[in-house]
């Protein structure tokens, strides 16, 4: 995949659907749109529902290759909508948003560290991401966390001496 945005084509009519044909500016502005089926509105609409239409067989649902929407909070029709134009924005294969930075925190720090694995964490931070680390990543995966004060790249870059448990 190219990281670099679709440009114009030489002597093609710009076409707000067709993202090889416009310019860069423009592009960021149609870029990750869809037309809607239901209504023929020619831009992403939002979406108000809470709750979609479940499969003739719901079971189906738990499957990891189900694709359709079922209720908001585990993914929706506008989540759905800004993440692929954030996307293409940023020239990626894909984003995700989420309701909360804790929650946005909890999936990215759940997905990259593995059980046992060392994090060096800011010894300034909010709150409750200081308890993330403080209290559930090392229950729940074993990690191992020094906070440092990052302004200090040599204590940054230094893991400190561990003592061995008596």
């Amino acid at each position: 995949m190219t990281n670099r945005l679709p440009t114009r084509l030489p002597n093609a009519r710009p076409d707000k659907h067709d993202y090889a044909t416009l310019d860069e500016e423009t592009w960021f502005v149609h870029g990750g749109n869809r037309a809607d089926a239901t209504t023929g509105a020619i831009r992403t609409p939002i979406v108000m529902a809470n709750s979609d239409r479940l499969p003739a067989d719901p079971t189906t649902i738990d499957d990891p290759s189900y694709d359709g929407l079922v209720y908001t909070r585990e993914h929706g029709a506008n989540q759905l909508g800004l993440e692929r134009k954030l996307a293409l924005l940023d020239h990626g294969e894909a984003a995700a948003v989420f309701g909360t930075g804790m929650a946005a925190l909890h999936a990215v720090f759940f997905t990259l560290l593995n059980p046992g694995e060392h994090a060096i964490v800011s010894n300034v931070v909010y709150m409750r991401t200081s308890g993330l680390f403080e209290s559930l990543l090392p229950a729940k995966l074993g990690i191992d966390v020094d906070f440092v004060d990052i302004t200090d790249l040599d204590a940054a870059g230094a893991r400190p001496a561990r003592t061995a448990a008596a």
